[in-house]
C-alpha cells in the first residue's frame, strides 16, 4: 500500500484502502456503530499505512449531532437561489442547523468535486439545487449516510427526496396568453438545457406552441452556453448579436425567457435597436425575483416562490428529522403575474 500526504488524505481513500463504505470508516472513528474486528485491523491498517489524520472539526459536528447542512447552487449571484437559501438558513439556524454552501458555477466537473468533498464533513442533508451528470457522487454521499434533496430538480431515484416546478403546465399557460393577445410569433430565449428545469421549458414551449395552434421553428429557440452566467449582460449581447444578424420581420413578435436576468438584457438591447417593448415585441419571462417589479416596463413572469421553495426544504428536513415517510417529491405551484412588458 502506498503511503500519501496527510494533507491530501481524505477519508474516501482510508476506505478505499480498506475495501468498506466511508460510513464504516465513520462508526470506527466515532465509535457510532460496532465494526467487526478484522474490518477494524483493516481499518488501522490503513489509517496507519496512509497517515490519516481525522478531520476533528468533522468527527466534533459529528458527536453534536451533526446538524449539517450542505447547500449546492449553480451560481451565489443569482437572486433565485440567493432568496431561496437565505430562507432556509433564516429557519435552520432557529433550529439548531448550520448551513455550508457552495457554489459549482453551472460546471459539472466543479459540482462534482464539491460533492466529493462534502465526504469529511458527514453532513446530515445536502441539498442540490439542479445539478447534472452528478448521480455517482450523489450515491456515494447517500451510502455514507447523508440525506439527499434535490431543488427544482425532479428525480425518479426513491432514495432521494425533490421538489419541482410544474414547468411544462406554465409555459403551456404562457403561450396560451400571448395567443389571447394576438402575438402571431413566439421565440423562446433559453439558457443551455442540461439542468432538468430548463430542459422542461425548451421541451413544453414546443408542445405549447403546437396546442395553441402556432408553428413550431426550431430558428425560434436561441440558446449559448455563455447565457448561464452573468446573465443579464450575455443576454444583452446575445440579444444584440441577434439583432444583427435577422431582419426585423424574420424575428417572433413575442418571447418567452428563461430567466428575469436575462429578460432584462434582453429588453435593453431591444431598446436600443429602436425596439418597443412591448409594442415591438412582448416579453414574458421565469423566476419573478424581486426586480421583475422594478424594470422599465415591469416584467410580466411566471412566479417560482423563492421563500416556498426554502421553506418546502425545510419542510422535507423536519418530515425525516421526526421519522415521518410521506414526503418524496413536492410539487410547487406557479403563478402567472401579469405587468406591462406583454
Amino acid at each position: 500500500m502506498t503511503g500519501k500526504s496527510s494533507n491530501h488524505v481524505t477519508i474516501k481513500h482510508v476506505a478505499d484502502a480498506a475495501g468498506v463504505s466511508v460510513g464504516t470508516i465513520s462508526n470506527y472513528l466515532n465509535g457510532t456503530a460496532k465494526v467487526a474486528d478484522e474490518t477494524a485491523d483493516r481499518i488501522k491498517s490503513a489509517i496507519d499505512s496512509l497517515s490519516y489524520t481525522p478531520n476533528m472539526m468533522a468527527s466534533g459536528l459529528r458527536k453534536m449531532n451533526s446538524h449539517i447542512i450542505c447547500v449546492l447552487v449553480p451560481n451565489m449571484n443569482n437572486l433565485f437561489y440567493a432568496k431561496a437559501c437565505s430562507t432556509l438558513t433564516d429557519i435552520e439556524f432557529k433550529c439548531g442547523y448550520y448551513t455550508f454552501a457552495f457554489s459549482y458555477d453551472y460546471s459539472v466537473e466543479k459540482e462534482r468535486k464539491v460533492l466529493l468533498s462534502l465526504f469529511t464533513m458527514m453532513p446530515n442533508y445536502v441539498v442540490v439545487f439542479n445539478g447534472y451528470n452528478d448521480e455517482e457522487e450523489l450515491s456515494k454521499l447517500y451510502k455514507s449516510g447523508a440525506k439527499i434533496i434535490l431543488a427544482d430538480r425532479k428525480s425518479d431515484n426513491k432514495n432521494y427526496y425533490s421538489i419541482s416546478y410544474d414547468n411544462r403546465n406554465a409555459i403551456d399557460e404562457v403561450v396560451s396568453m400571448l395567443k389571447a393577445k394576438k402575438y402571431k410569433r413566439i421565440g423562446l430565449i433559453t439558457e443551455p438545457s442540461f439542468f432538468n428545469n430548463i430542459a422542461e421549458r425548451r421541451e413544453g414551449f414546443e408542445n405549447a406552441l403546437l396546442n395553441n395552434g402556432y408553428t413550431y421553428r426550431k430558428e425560434d429557440v436561441y440558446s449559448r452556453k455563455d447565457l448561464c452566467l452573468n446573465n443579464i449582460e450575455n443576454g444583452y449581447k446575445y440579444m444584440n448579436s441577434i439583432l444583427n444578424k435577422k431582419r426585423k420581420e424574420d424575428l417572433p413578435d413575442a418571447l418567452v425567457v428563461t430567466s428575469d436576468l436575462l429578460a432584462i438584457g434582453v429588453i435593453r438591447a431591444l431598446n436600443e435597436a429602436g425596439w418597443s417593448v412591448p409594442g415591438d415585441c412582448g416579453i414574458v419571462s421565469f423566476d419573478n425575483t424581486e426586480m421583475a417589479d422594478f424594470t422599465v416596463p415591469r416584467l410580466t413572469a411566471v412566479s417560482q416562490d423563492q421563500v416556498l421553495l426554502g421553506q418546502s426544504i425545510w419542510k422535507i428536513i423536519n418530515e425525516i428529522d421526526a421519522a415521518k415517510k410521506e414526503i418524496n417529491n413536492i410539487v410547487l405551484p406557479q403563478r402567472l403575474i401579469m405587468r406591462e412588458s406583454c
